[in-house]
Formats: C-alpha cells, sequence, structure tokens
C-alpha cells in the first residue's frame, strides 16, 4: 500500500499559494503528486451509508483534482459532459443536489474569498472518510503532520492536537502577561527587597555590614531599570495586539461594506432580468404557446429564485461556524449582515409571488402559475419568519439553536424544477390552488427596503 505524508511543509506551501493567489502554479508544482494520489483515490469503493456523506465522498474520490482545479477556473464544474467525472457531477446534481448544494455554495463562496479554513472545517469529516476507507482498503495510507512533528490518521485527529497545543500556548501567554500586570499594579514585598541585598557573611562573631549610600542608590536604581523593562515589554506587546485587533475590524468592515455592495447590485440585476422575463412570458402566453415548450426559459427563472436563498444557507453555515469564536460585538454585527440577507432573498421571492398574481388574473387557465406561487409564498413565508426572529437577537444558546433549526427548513429545493412542476400539474386538480395565500408579512421593528 502506498503512502503519502503531509508534511508540514506542503500545507503551508498550499495556504500561502491560496491567500497568495497562485494556485496555478502550485499545482503545477505539484501536479506529480496530486495525480498519482487521484488514482488511488478512485480505485476506491464507497459504502452505502448516509446519502449525503456517500455522495460527498464519492465527489471527493471521483474530482480530486477538479477540485484544486477550480481555485483558479471556476467554471470547471459547469463544463458539458464528456467524461465519466462530468457524468457523475450531471446525476450528482440532478438526483442529490438538495441534500449536499451546501457543499458546492460552501465550497465556491470560500475559493472567491479565500476562506479555506471554514470549508475545511465544515467538510473535513467527508475527507477524514475517504482517506480512512483508501487506508482500510489498502489503495493509499494519508498521514498528517503537526507543527510539532507528530502524525495522525486524519485531518480532524491532527487539527484538534493542533488546536490542544495552540489553547496551551494562550493560556501561558495570559499566565505571563498576568504576572507582568502584577509586578506594576503592585508594590513587590519587603521580603523582595531583603533578597536584592548582598548575601550576608556568615561568621562565628556577627558583623555588623553597613552599606555607603552610593549602593543603595545603585540598588535603587538598578530595581528601578529592571520595572521600566518589564513596563515597556508589556507595552509593546499590548501596543501590537491592538494593531492586530483595530486590522482586523478594518477587514471586517471593508468585507462587510463589499458584501452589501455585491448584494444591493445582484438586487438591481436580478430587478433587471425579472422584468425581461415577465415580458417574454406575457409574450409566449399572448402567442398561446404552451409552458412545456418553453420549459429551458422556466427553468432558468426558477433556478435564478434559488440563487438568493442558496446564499442565505452559505451565510448561515457560516455564521453557524464564527459565532463560537467570535464576541459578543462581532455577532451582533453578523446577525444584521444576515437578516439583510435574508431580507432580500425574502423580497425577491414576493417580488416575483405579486408578477405571477398578475399574470394569473390575466391567464386563468395557467396552472402551473398558481403551483410555482404556491411554493414560492410558502418558502418566502419561512424566511419572513426567520427575519422576525433575528430581530429578537440574544447572545445565549438558546437563540442560536432557534435560528439553528429554522435554517434546517430553508431549502432552496423547496422552489421546484420543471420536472417536478410537470408532474404536479399533471395530477393536480385547479380547485387545489384557487386560492393561494400570499406570502407572510414581517411584524417586527426593521424595514424592509427595496432596492431599484
Amino acid at each position: 500500500m502506498k503512502k503519502f505524508l503531509l508534511t508540514l511543509e506542503f500545507q503551508k506551501s498550499f495556504m500561502d499559494a491560496l491567500e497568495n493567489g497562485s494556485m496555478k502554479n502550485w499545482y503545477e508544482n505539484n501536479e506529480e503528486t496530486l495525480t498519482k494520489i487521484s488514482e488511488c483515490l478512485k480505485a476506491i469503493d464507497i459504502p452505502e451509508t448516509n446519502k449525503k456523506e456517500e455522495e460527498i465522498s464519492k465527489l471527493i474520490k471521483n474530482s480530486f483534482l477538479l477540485l484544486f482545479r477550480a481555485f483558479w477556473d471556476p467554471g470547471v464544474f459547469q463544463l458539458k459532459k464528456r467524461s465519466v467525472i462530468e457524468e457523475f457531477k450531471q446525476k450528482f446534481m440532478e438526483t442529490v443536489e438538495s441534500k449536499v448544494s451546501d457543499f458546492f455554495s460552501l465550497f465556491k463562496c470560500n475559493i472567491n474569498f479565500k476562506k479555506w479554513p471554514k470549508f475545511y472545517s465544515s467538510y473535513s469529516s467527508y475527507f477524514d472518510n475517504v482517506i480512512r476507507l483508501a487506508r482500510n482498503q489498502g489503495k493509499l495510507d494519508i498521514v498528517v503532520e503537526t507543527e510539532d512533528k507528530n502524525q495522525y490518521n486524519t485531518l480532524t485527529d491532527a487539527k484538534a492536537h493542533t488546536h490542544q497545543v495552540n489553547i496551551a500556548k494562550e493560556e501561558n501567554m495570559k499566565d505571563q502577561q498576568k504576572e507582568k500586570s502584577q509586578v506594576l499594579s503592585q508594590p513587590l514585598p519587603k521580603r523582595e527587597y531583603d533578597q536584592t541585598e548582598p548575601q550576608k557573611i556568615e561568621r562565628d562573631v556577627p558583623v555588623m555590614v553597613q552599606r555607603s549610600s552610593s549602593e543603595d542608590s545603585s540598588a535603587s536604581l538598578s530595581f528601578s531599570a529592571k520595572i521600566n523593562d518589564r513596563n515597556e515589554e508589556f507595552q509593546r506587546e499590548l501596543n501590537a495586539q491592538n494593531e492586530k485587533f483595530a486590522e482586523e475590524l478594518r477587514k471586517m468592515r471593508e468585507k462587510r461594506e463589499r458584501l452589501n455592495r455585491e448584494a444591493e447590485e445582484d438586487m438591481r440585476q436580478f430587478r433587471k432580468e425579472s422584468a425581461m422575463r415577465i415580458q417574454m412570458f406575457l409574450n409566449c402566453i399572448q402567442l398561446r404557446i404552451r409552458w412545456e415548450e418553453q420549459e429551458q426559459e422556466w427553468g432558468d427563472w426558477l433556478k435564478s429564485l434559488r440563487v438568493p436563498i442558496v446564499r442565505v444557507k452559505t451565510i448561515l453555515l457560516e455564521f453557524e461556524y464564527q459565532r463560537k469564536h467570535n464576541d459578543e460585538e462581532e455577532n451582533k454585527s453578523d446577525i444584521m449582515y444576515l437578516q439583510k440577507s435574508v431580507q432580500i432573498a425574502y423580497v425577491i421571492l414576493t417580488y416575483e409571488f405579486e408578477n405571477l398574481v398578475n399574470l394569473s388574473y390575466r391567464y386563468e387557465d395557467k396552472l402551473f402559475l398558481k403551483v410555482i406561487q404556491y411554493f414560492i409564498s410558502q418558502l418566502a413565508t419561512k424566511l419572513c419568519f426567520m427575519m422576525e426572529e433575528l430581530d429578537e437577537y440574544e447572545q445565549n444558546e438558546e437563540f442560536f439553536n432557534k435560528i439553528k433549526e429554522m435554517s434546517k427548513n430553508i431549502d432552496a429545493m423547496d422552489i421546484p424544477t420543471t420536472s417536478k412542476l410537470r408532474v404536479i400539474c399533471s395530477s393536480a386538480s385547479p380547485d387545489d390552488y384557487e386560492h393561494v395565500d400570499p406570502p407572510k408579512i414581517p411584524n417586527y421593528s426593521c424595514v424592509i427596503t427595496e432596492v431599484y
């Protein structure tokens, strides 16, 4: 069985390339090694277990090289079906998209924003599953090296060890800072002053040792110098820490401002494209063209409705990971951004719901319009409940657990595909969708502002 040691140097070169935007060069330099690993992984068999784990494991072992290429070529997964891997990808997206769409969403998001550690933390267990299967089936033994040169059989075990080491270092640093603070804030006890005196000479007959004024002055200056040195060292460390925190806050503000601008631009673009689509649908219906004959156009429109929902799910996943490491102010700021993203998704769905209502009034015999209204209304109502809950933000586990449970009920695939729509319309009765309730209107303090 072949063995591959994931050395610390190999890991560092990967992270440096990711940070510097030089993944293509890194891939070319390590292509021979990566290709050998890929060939070994393709030979393993994935047992039937949890559906999500099974499909993601298949994706990792079959598309190992493509996952690396996606760092500089995000369109690598959008190719036509021309290989076994692409055929698998097509089948994968058709059959289990609702179960593992978060994998692709978070993967693409972290490529764009250089947040590989977040994606790694969320999905390392799936990579570990592939590593264990490769080892157990005698195909490849992958071992992970840590900073202290220890070796572990999985990524999770290596990360846990590194985390424990870092915690120990942080606690040691805190102890040192605490000790320095005590030295600066409290006078030394008299016993320590006594210890600074020269060692007494022990003789049979006691001898009185007298110190001159110059010696007293020298000892006092020496002690003051030590205190000043400690004070300066502590102040340097404090200034460096403050500068680090200020830089992190600046980056967070810039990131949030950029994401807000992108969200607003996406909203404007959506408005423009939506108006064009509605006009196209009107033309088709006026010409008595059946919707099945325009299935591709309807499919593209339905897919565009899923995009803001996928974004909300991605932000929810990131928040669930980050909030455990953030302070209260950071969590509050992230909640506000999450709430805005949910609002945008809600506005988009309600806007399209109203468009469909207008079409339904003009063309009452179009059952599929009513069916789409129903699913959009259901999903928009779920988003409304989440907005109201986010408005009641509290820094406690009960609040976070509520958000986590509510996020489980929000799924982009609640927007039906054309295939699902065809099946429903073939068996549904118009009476079943005669009256479709509109989406719930939010009842909370934050006002939704539509962006035109």
